[in-house]
């Protein structure tokens, strides 16, 4: 008797999988040499899946829920070595359990600047910076071309290859597309605001660095042209304009201007620029902006937001920093 209660102890009557913390794609339940009891409990939870494996090979698929382990419930097994042997039946198998969570904040990045032919300006360096979610929808395609037989998988392992295709996928669309280097920008802004992403996400902020800036005024006025147009087929609360105004900046580098340098200051103040622009330099590349002709040429009353306010309230940087040696104050 005491031999077989010490056998039966080797059983396994519960599988199941409290996920510890975040970063968790996989995780095998730890068999030892220990086989699961005929009859045994399966708890997957929700934002789980499981897989049964034997010899190798997918025996069944669980999603959430709680399960008896039976002929019944998982009929491949009648042909697991043991189903019908000693001790109740017992078994022996693999069981893997997948996160179906959605993995929040996956970032990605170009390293090195994407290099893309453009009919106006030539050769464009572009980079580009963003954020990505994901999860797994098919586990046993996760198990057999990915994860495989590992004790665990983190997300880290999956991370290189993932943000590969993101940057594969985008240096091809972005070459492909013969969008002007010009009208990619444009074209996102028109996105962004007719789709309502900012009805959506009222306190989301966007910036545009280094992609010129005197386009967004004939494109504010299209764009409320085309809303008072068909305002009543378009699902927003606002001018596209405020929205522009609101959650957009642009960096102000580089600067693009007419002969006439009121053409300049006029256009300053139709896009109201205190509302818009950060100041950049690009200093000490050669084609960098000097800040004192920039302060000259702005509306008196926008200097102050353009050159620093509306930096310091966009990246919620200190209102003072130590100056560095040499430094002159412009403005």
């Amino acid at each position: 008797m005491a031999l077989m209660d010490f056998i039966k102890k080797q059983f396994i009557d519960i599988i199941q999988w409290t996920e510890e913390g975040d970063g968790t794609l996989a995780w095998r339940f730890p068999m030892a040499e220990m086989e699961i009891q005929n009859g045994a409990s399966l708890t997957v939870r929700e934002s789980q899946m499981a897989v049964f494996v034997n010899e190798g090979k997918v025996a069944d698929v669980f999603g959430p829920g709680m399960y008896k382990l039976t002929t019944q419930t998982i009929p491949v097994l009648t042909y697991l070595k043991n189903w019908d042997k000693l001790f109740q039946s017992p078994f022996k198998s693999d069981v893997y359990f997948f996160s179906t969570r959605q993995q929040i904040d996956q970032k990605w990045g170009t390293p090195q600047p994407i290099t893309i032919r453009d009919k106006d300006f030539g050769a464009v360096r572009l980079r580009a910076f963003g954020n990505y979610a994901y999860r797994i929808v098919d586990p046993k395609a996760f198990y057999t071309e990915i994860s495989g037989t590992r004790a665990s998988y983190p997300v880290g392992d999956l991370e290189g290859q993932l943000r590969g295709l993101v940057l594969q996928n985008i240096s091809n669309a972005i070459a492909g597309s013969g969008v002007p280097f010009l009208d990619l920008a444009a074209n996102q802004v028109m996105s962004m605001i007719f789709d309502g992403l900012f009805d959506r996400y009222p306190t989301l902020k966007i910036v545009f660095v280094e992609h010129a800036f005197t386009w967004i005024l004939p494109l504010m006025w299209r764009m409320d042209a085309i809303y008072e147009a068909r305002k009543q087929w378009v699902d927003i609360k606002r001018k596209p304009s405020d929205y522009v105004k609101d959650h957009i900046k642009f960096t102000t580098q580089p600067l693009d201007y007419p002969e006439d340098k009121t053409e300049l200051m006029r256009a300053f103040e139709w896009m109201e620029c205190e509302k818009i622009l950060l100041f950049s330099s690009d200093y000490p590349h050669w084609t960098f902006d000097d800040p004192r002709w920039l302060v000259k040429h702005l509306p008196e009353p926008a200097r102050e937001a353009v050159m620093f306010r509306n930096g310091l309230n966009t990246y919620h940087l200190p209102d003072t920093v130590p100056a560095l040696e040499g430094q002159v104050r412009v403005f």
